[in-house]
């Protein structure tokens, strides 16, 4: 923190989060892209490209979000529906 402050001026301040899953997502429906977004904003970040984050603190969100929206998908996602196909724990890659 003190070296963001004063050497780039950066205010900061770090929290710990406790996450299971982190999905980016995306969805040819803007509505149901928008109306996931805002139900799960406490779980949702933007990575440094710009790109949704869908951030799961177990798999219980994980699976409700699956079955709740069925036309938001991961970005990296081959077949039609495998919804976190390119997702990420805390341990490893599962892609």
């Amino acid at each position: 923190q003190y070296r963001l402050l004063h050497e780039y001026g950066a205010t900061v301040r770090w929290e710990p989060l406790s996450m299971f899953k982190a999905c980016w997502i995306e969805s040819d429906d803007p509505q149901a892209l928008e109306a996931f977004k805002k139900r799960k904003y406490q779980f949702m970040a933007v990575d440094r490209d710009g790109r949704d984050v869908f951030m799961a603190d177990s798999n219980y969100v994980l699976q409700m979000a699956q079955n709740d929206y069925p036309a938001i998908r991961s970005s990296h996602s081959v077949p039609a529906g495998l919804w976190y196909s390119c997702c990420y724990n805390q341990y490893k890659s599962i892609c």
